[in-house]
């Protein structure tokens, strides 16, 4: 005896196609219908039939979404598609954002209002960053240079216009950021202090004769012959006294380490017999533009000034007394105006309006 089955309308497979025992009914349809199974058997006497129905209940259609892959501690939202209702595993909320710990893949599952299920699935791939290291901080002076240089990444990113690796001069102690970007396109930050010290600015005056001082105060010296750019072991004073004819210039620095060199001064009244500085005078200060000179009526000296960075602006020889020297062309500001006779030197601070 034997025997088989069929469907009513060829909606669906039948497996195990046997003639006894439990068989399993798979429809091929998503659509509502009733479908009617038969069983046929056949033996000597001829065949019999027995049929049954089978009522098709549709799934909800559900879609997870595309892949995603993210960078590392930023936010991702999950959002699924479906006729029914839609729950995420992992405690993910539909549409939600939420930040991933790690790589992993989420499953929804779509409940339609007959109970039936449906479910799909996505990978979420979760990117490392860039281990981005600005340096350490750096201490420098003003008008020298800084390299700020990131390292991590694959490319670099600094605020304030730096260019990676690329020498720069910073005016004004600031932090500084640099964002990297790695090869899968994840990007992270770091900072860098650089501190910027004032670096002083060196001038010299005559004091009296031989001896000169040098400013601003407060600081370290280092006065040096500046023919033969050596150092003076013993002077390191705000004030030298020349033991012998020559250029002298100084060395000053900061407390931070920040130096300056001033420009020579020539001496050369070492053994001679002194002109009373206070014989020598300019007037008058402040001057909108005329400087006058005032000495003995038997000497005549050369006149020299020079600006708050030390550079010679106007100079003239062999002025007398009531001499006139015209700074009417130069800026508004301090200036060093320096009187040099046979056997004395003086400098006087200007303020030109």
């Amino acid at each position: 005896m034997g025997g088989f089955w069929t469907t009513s309308n060829g909606l669906g497979t039948i497996s195990p196609n046997v003639s006894n025992g439990t068989v399993t009914y798979v429809p091929t349809t998503n659509d509502p219908v009733v479908v009617n199974l038969t069983y046929v058997a056949s033996n000597a006497c001829g065949n019999a039939s027995q049929s049954t129905s089978v009522t098709v209940l549709p799934i909800p259609t559900v879609n997870a979404g595309p892949d995603i892959a993210s960078c590392s501690g930023l936010l991702v939202t999950l959002t699924a598609t479906s006729n029914g209702f839609i729950s995420w595993n992992n405690n993910v909320s539909n549409n939600v954002a939420f930040v991933p710990g790690s790589s992993a893949t989420y499953t929804v599952t779509a409940v339609g209002a007959n109970n039936c299920t449906n479910s799909d699935q996505m990978v979420l791939t979760v990117l490392a960053l860039p281990d981005v290291n600005a340096g350490a901080d750096q201490t420098i002076c003003s008008g020298t240079t800084a390299t700020l240089n990131g390292t991590g990444a694959n490319s670099y990113v600094w605020n304030n216009g730096v260019v990676n690796n690329v020498a720069f001069a910073p005016t004004s102690t600031q932090t500084y950021t640099v964002t990297g970007t790695a090869l899968n396109g994840c990007q992270a930050s770091d900072q860098v202090l650089v501190t910027v010290n004032a670096t002083p600015v060196a001038l010299v005056s005559v004091v009296d004769g031989a001896t000169v001082a040098a400013s601003p105060a407060g600081m370290n010296y280092q006065w040096i012959n500046c023919a033969s750019g050596t150092d003076i072991p013993t002077a390191t004073a705000a004030q030298f006294t020349a033991t012998a004819n020559g250029s002298y210039a100084v060395i000053v620095t900061s407390l931070q380490g920040c130096e300056d060199v001033s420009d020579c001064i020539t001496i050369n009244s070492v053994g001679l017999d002194q002109m009373d500085i206070t014989d020598m005078n300019v007037f008058p200060n402040p001057t909108n533009g005329e400087v006058n000179v005032s000495i003995p009526e038997s000497v005549s000296v050369n006149v020299s000034i020079f600006d708050a960075q030390g550079k010679l602006v106007a100079e003239q020889m062999n002025v007398t007394n009531n001499g006139k020297l015209n700074i009417s062309n130069v800026t508004p500001g301090v200036y060093m105006v320096r009187l040099t006779a046979e056997n004395a030197v003086q400098t006087f601070r200007v303020v030109k309006n």
